[in-house]
């Protein structure tokens, strides 16, 4: 075991700044990624304007707003890994490699700034293992969620995903994750009685800001810094 403080790095907090978003129209993953990048273009803009604010003529901006989104296969984000990852099953012609999480998604971040010049990259469909009960899996594979994060320079700034709506399958969920469904009846009460396709996400705000800043820490854009072994003042 290592303590609290060298597993959380960087970016790791006790207390969150959290921008939250939601939608009550999610047939998939797809529609969520829509809906973060316009935001996080929106922070980025206003926050351009703010500091260039006395060069700038009145209702004038400096910043060209557009999005573009290119999928990549999983076979090219696999052999971008591969290097730093090992193999754990071989099975006929297939091989299952393993590597930490947040090593994997700075790999990948890696790859797509060599590849595409890009800072941004969205990560799809997380293993249940590492998912909250809550996250609609897969109907064809159930060990999969229909899920994703937004990295950003090798950070993760953002995790979203279309939730469970349908109770019995919420229940069971919770089930398969050692939780007792009565401690979370509040929660599920609200399934009970029918609940619309739904989804949304969460956004780490002061990772934002550290990112936008270039600084090495969340620490140096939070007001007052609260972790595992600092919780004054």
């Amino acid at each position: 075991m290592h303590p609290a403080e060298e597993v959380i790095g960087a970016v790791g907090l006790t207390e969150m700044v959290v921008r939250p978003g939601d939608t009550s129209v999610a047939i998939g993953i797809g529609d969520l990624p829509i809906i973060a990048p316009s935001l996080l273009i929106n922070l980025m803009e206003h926050a351009a304007i703010l500091s260039l604010d006395l060069f700038l003529e009145p209702e004038e901006t400096t910043i060209p707003v557009s999005v573009e989104f290119i999928s990549l296969s999983p076979a090219s984000i696999g052999a971008a890994l591969r290097g730093t990852s090992r193999v754990i099953e071989i099975e006929g012609k297939e091989l299952t490699f393993e590597c930490e999480v947040y090593e994997g998604e700075r790999q990948i971040a890696a790859y797509v700034a060599e590849t595409f010049n890009h800072e941004f990259v969205f990560l799809t469909d997380y293993p249940s293992t590492v998912r909250p009960f809550y996250h609609m899996r897969h109907e064809d594979n159930p060990e999969l969620t229909k899920s994703y994060d937004l990295i950003w320079r090798g950070t993760e700034i953002t995790t979203g995903a279309q939730r469970e709506h349908r109770i019995d399958v919420l229940i069971e969920q919770a089930k398969q994750k050692g939780l007792d469904p009565e401690g979370l009846k509040t929660y599920i009460d609200f399934f009970r009685y029918g609940a619309p396709t739904h989804g949304g996400f969460g956004m780490g705000l002061l990772r934002v800001i550290m990112l936008m800043l270039h600084q090495p820490s969340i620490r140096e854009v939070g007001f007052l810094f609260r972790g595992p072994n600092r919780l004054e003042p």
